[in-house]
Formats: C-alpha cells, structure tokens, sequence
C-alpha cells in the first residue's frame, strides 16, 4: 500500500479496512487482532465486528491500541477503528452517525487534520442512510482531509466490479449515490 501524499507534502496515515464478519468468538477475535498487529497499516477499519460494551476491554488488552467502537450486537452490525500504539495520533472528535454503522474520528496526524469515516452499510438500499452518511461526513467544518472507508454493500461497477450472480447489484440506489458523491468531490 502506497502512502497518499498531501498537498503540505506530508505522508497521510496508511489505512486499512476488513469486514471481518464476526468477532464474537474470542479465539477468532485475538488470531484476527494479532494477525493486524503484523499489518503495515497505522489505522484499521472493522466491520461487522459483533462487539458489544462489556468484551470493550478484552478487545483492548490484545490490541494494546486504541480503539474507538459503534457497537451493534453480540450478533449483528458493529464498526470500530482500531489505531496502533506506536502511532502519534491525536483524536479530536468521535461521532457515532449511526450507532453500530458508522463511525466518525476528526483526528491529527504529522501535524495534518484527517477525518476518518467507517461504514457498514445495510444491505437494503436504504435512501435515508447513505444520504445520512454523505451529509454528516461532508457538512462538518472542512480543514482536513476525509477519508471514508468500509463495507458499502454494493459495487460501484456492475461490469468492473462483479463476476457471477445477476448481472446488477441489488442495492443500485447506493451505487448511483456513491457514484455520484465521488464525481462531485
């Protein structure tokens, strides 16, 4: 992964992001955290985690980072970002813009403002949602640099992006909407 360079010349944090499906079962959860411990990435996204308030500080004590959470249920929904220990990451903001969907920091890195967005969407087209999502991440105050990441449960092009299945995505309301955002910003 190549590092994005921004306009002050300065390396951007290297990001990574996983639905991960699941990380309930604790033998899952510390292989997975171990396994992104060895990852080149400052900044992880999860999705789909499975966490839940009370397993917050097992969760914690394997990582040995910081962790910023959007629970859902111990077996459904769940975003989190994951920060390793050794990175000089200051957080300015959390924002939960949908409890268990989507995560917001407002954070400093190498002196520069980056606003780090997690999804998970629902697999419904939910109009409502993603409009949500766009207008809570694009209606802040912009000095930084915004960065949205995760599971968007659809493609962005059927032909490019699928291989399989019928031929158009179910959720083609979110593929115009996404399509639309990226060619306007």
């Amino acid at each position: 992964m190549d590092r994005v360079i921004n306009s002050k010349g300065r390396a951007g944090p290297k990001i990574g992001s996983m639905n991960c499906n699941g990380l309930g079962n604790k033998i899952k959860r510390n292989k997975v955290l171990t396994w992104l411990q060895q990852k080149q990435e400052s900044i992880i996204f999860l999705q789909e985690t499975h966490s839940t308030a009370e397993l917050e500080k097992e969760w914690e004590n394997h990582w040995r980072g910081k962790i910023y959470f959007s629970h859902g249920s111990s077996n459904s929904k769940g975003v989190a970002i994951l920060i390793k220990n050794n990175e000089d990451i200051e957080v300015k903001k959390i924002k939960h813009i949908c409890q268990g969907r989507v995560l917001l920091l407002e954070i400093m890195y190498n002196s520069v403002k980056y606003c780090l967005v997690n999804n998970y969407s629902p697999n419904n087209d939910d109009h409502g949602f993603i409009e949500n999502v766009f207008t809570e991440s694009l209606g802040r105050s912009r000095e930084d640099y915004l960065i949205m990441a995760g599971d968007w449960n659809t493609v962005l092009n059927n032909d490019l992006d699928k291989l399989g299945g019928t031929p158009q995505h179910a959720n083609k309301y979110y593929q115009s909407y996404i399509n639309t955002m990226i060619s306007d910003y």
